[in-house]
């Protein structure tokens, strides 16, 4: 993996200079496509993942042949101790990327990545950290200094929790690249290939109510892409550097409460209950009867363990790594590891990327073959 120190020391030059997004190339086909679970990890796990499947070149970049999805949120992991290496690494991460050309690497923007513009658009590093330093005292030492309404209030957060745990690698300079990705059109929410719909966290039939799709257009991941890009390119000609939504279907969190949406939103057998749905009708659940029929789905976003949980599951059977699939077909539900077929035209399927890479193995890490559908 000699690839591997050389993307490195590129990734700290781009991270280090002025945010940017490398133009497309004009390719028209690449050999391989593929797409990788939310890189809250070291950079260096995403890269020897990369690595050791062959797709790295020797001058630190993908192969000018392969092509790849990011599944998003490339920030905020791993404990107290590795928050200096989570917030670097996380830059480094989105700027290797954004050097790559645009119809190479295609990156996602998932809930920890508008977080940046959403929930910390306001914050300089310095009112972070004061931030920051109330909420662990409150939300890991258990001593808080005040009641958590009061902390809320003034921040504009939803929890000591969000502060101290979720978003607790957040650099201003992270915000910088995200904006600039945004306003270049860089970073999506959604993405068709090889007839798979990508997004973060997965399309209900909440979201195709609410970009008024008909029938035809409901059972097509082009056109359910396209409707959903739109909505996002709207949102960002009107934004203004203030707390990003994206109307009817995203709104991050503040004092009133968590985020909602479909960046956020998770699947689950569950009935819902009075924290899955905010007051404008964006929810942080679904329940899996919701389940976009008729549509190829892949996400990142949730881990196998809280899969399992929010399925009724035994969350001990958890895997790390692996690649895993809900499928939803006349009433009934099916989670199982690996990428499973379709049980009919009909059938809603969701294949979940999220692997827990900062505490996989990278050479057993799956990617998913998009043209193949299938771990790779």
């Amino acid at each position: 993996m000699d690839q591997v120190p050389v993307a490195l020391s590129l990734a700290t030059v781009f991270a280090e200079g002025t945010p940017f997004s490398a133009p497309p190339s004009g390719r028209t086909r690449f050999r391989h496509s593929l797409a990788v679970g939310d890189p809250q990890a070291p950079l260096e796990s995403l890269l020897e993942i990369l690595a050791s499947r062959d797709l790295l070149a020797d001058h630190g970049m993908l192969r000018d042949d392969v092509r790849l999805v990011s599944i998003g949120d490339h920030f905020d992991w791993g404990p107290v101790r590795d928050r200096a290496r989570a917030a670097y690494d996380g830059l480094r991460t989105i700027a290797w990327l954004a050097a790559h050309p645009a119809d190479q690497v295609l990156i996602l923007a998932g809930n920890h990545d508008l977080a940046r513009v959403g929930e910390l658009a306001p914050f300089s590093d310095d009112r972070f950290e004061q931030a920051r330093a109330e909420a662990d005292r409150a939300y890991r030492d258990k001593q808080p200094s005040r009641v958590e309404a009061l902390f809320c209030a003034e921040f504009d957060l939803p929890s000591w929790e969000v502060a101290s745990r979720d978003l607790s690698a957040f650099r201003s300079a992270q915000r910088d690249w995200v904006a600039a990705l945004l306003r270049a059109g860089r970073l999506r929410i959604a993405v068709e290939s090889s007839g798979v719909l990508l997004t973060h966290a997965g399309v209900s039939t909440v979201e195709l109510d609410r970009l008024a799709l008909d029938s035809r257009a409901r059972l097509d991941p082009v056109a359910v892409a396209d409707a959903l890009e739109s909505r996002f390119a709207r949102a960002l000609r009107t934004w203004r550097g203030e707390p990003l939504e994206i109307p009817h279907l995203h709104a991050p969190g503040s004092a009133a409460g968590e985020g909602g949406g479909m960046l956020y939103h998770r699947f689950t057998t569950h009935p819902p209950d009075e924290w899955s749905v905010r007051e404008d009708g964006l929810r942080r659940r679904a329940h899996v009867s919701q389940l976009a029929p008729g549509l190829a789905q892949a996400i990142g976003h949730i881990r196998d363990k809280k899969s399992l949980q929010l399925l009724g599951l035994d969350p001990a059977n958890a895997t790390t790594g692996v690649l895993r699939t809900l499928t939803v077909h006349d009433g009934r539900w099916r989670y199982a590891t690996g990428v499973q077929a379709s049980p009919s035209e009909n059938a809603a399927t969701l294949v979940h990327l999220d692997g827990a890479m900062l505490d996989a193995d990278p050479r057993t890490y799956q990617l998913f073959d998009l043209e193949q559908r299938a771990p790779r």
